[in-house]
């Protein structure tokens, strides 16, 4: 009795139509959400893997340290490079940038608000993470250090991941109507 129910519905057009619709809705769907979590995938690897770390540092440090601590990163296994920004430097810098505002062309050296910084290039993201620890409370760095851009670039970096998670759901979910395809199809 069942499968003569299961033959007469498979014997109508309407029910063709709308398994064919439904499967490639579906399908449609699972495949886009599929191609969007490959590239965010992607793009949070190129992303994590071309931030870098700014390290500010207090007025007190003198050039010296600041140069000797940049000598001693780029001994650390997962740094690149390490660049030091002077006073003066980053002065000349933010001028540039905002050449368009004539109270910022103003400042004068002696008047500069701008620290000394070292920037540096990591290889990789988990890279970043351990040298920024060098320079949190409790690092080797911390009583030389303002603050670095760590938790900036972090915060952009846990958004594109949470983002992820989030395809990574609507993959889950559309999961199920996906198997009903399959099933539609041997049916």
């Amino acid at each position: 009795m069942r499968y003569k129910a299961v033959s007469n519905l498979k014997s109508k057009p309407w029910y063709k139509i709308i398994k064919i619709v439904y499967i490639v809705f579906v399908s449609t769907l699972s495949v886009g959400i599929l191609i969007v979590f490959v590239y965010s995938s992607i793009i949070i690897g190129k992303v994590s893997d071309k931030t870098n770390l700014v390290v500010y540092f207090k007025d007190n440090v003198a050039e010296n340290d600041i140069l000797r601590i940049g000598q001693e990163l780029k001994r650390e296994p997962g740094v690149n490079d390490v660049k030091y920004i002077s006073k003066g430097d980053a002065l000349k810098i933010f001028k540039e940038m905002r050449s368009d505002d004539q109270e910022i062309q103003n400042i004068t050296s002696e008047n500069n608000p701008l620290p000394a910084s070292l920037e540096l290039d990591t290889k990789e993201y988990g890279d970043l993470v351990k040298a920024n620890s060098l320079f949190e409370e409790n690092g080797k760095y911390a009583p030389l250090t303002d603050q670095t851009s760590y938790d900036q670039n972090n915060k952009a970096i846990s958004q594109l991941w949470l983002i992820r998670w989030y395809l990574v759901g609507a993959l889950a979910i559309f999961l199920i109507p996906l198997l009903i395809s399959v099933l539609l199809i041997i049916i």
